[in-house]
């Protein structure tokens, strides 16, 4: 888990050095609108020129995640 903002919890790949300012800079620039109701818990995945968060509505370590992708490009 790397920190909460704006009701989300927002986490990143183990490997990944990617700092939680980044990953919420990140956020702030998605110009597709988050919806609460999808989940609070938000999955980082860095790609290039590419902003990629899973939204699910339980951690994806459980047995069955729910999960939506958003993605932009930049």
């Amino acid at each position: 888990m790397l920190g909460n903002e704006d009701d989300y919890i927002f986490f990143k790949m183990a490997t990944d050095k990617v700092t939680f300012k980044e990953v919420v800079s990140a956020y702030h620039t998605l110009t597709l609108p988050l919806s609460r109701q999808n989940g609070h818990y938000l999955y980082y995945l860095r790609e290039p020129n590419m902003n990629l968060f899973l939204q699910c509505l339980n951690p994806v370590e459980t047995a069955v995640p729910k999960c939506i992708t958003i993605k932009e490009r930049y």
